[in-house]
């Protein structure tokens, strides 16, 4: 861990995402505060970073594409190991 706040966190460039809203926060606010919106399979799920085991941190965009094509291939061989 004090090598990633060392050397790897002075790499990072600090950003800010507007309207975002922490999680601790967000669940301390009522439902009815938050509207339904509409994704599509291409957009943005999150980032997925490697272990840098060799290196630096890696990050790769996942779509919710991916994760649901992902959630399937597990699916199934959750169902083939449970017969």
């Amino acid at each position: 861990m004090n090598f990633v706040v060392k050397f790897v966190k002075r790499g990072i460039k600090s950003y800010k995402i507007s309207k975002a809203i922490r999680f601790k926060s967000m669940l301390k606010r009522p439902g009815a505060d938050f509207n339904e919106t509409s994704i599509s399979i291409d957009d943005l799920a999150f980032l997925q970073y490697t272990g840098a085991t060799t290196g630096l941190s890696k990050g790769s965009m996942l779509s919710h594409g991916n994760v649901v094509a992902n959630l399937g291939k597990v699916r199934c061989a959750i169902s083939r190991c449970v017969r």
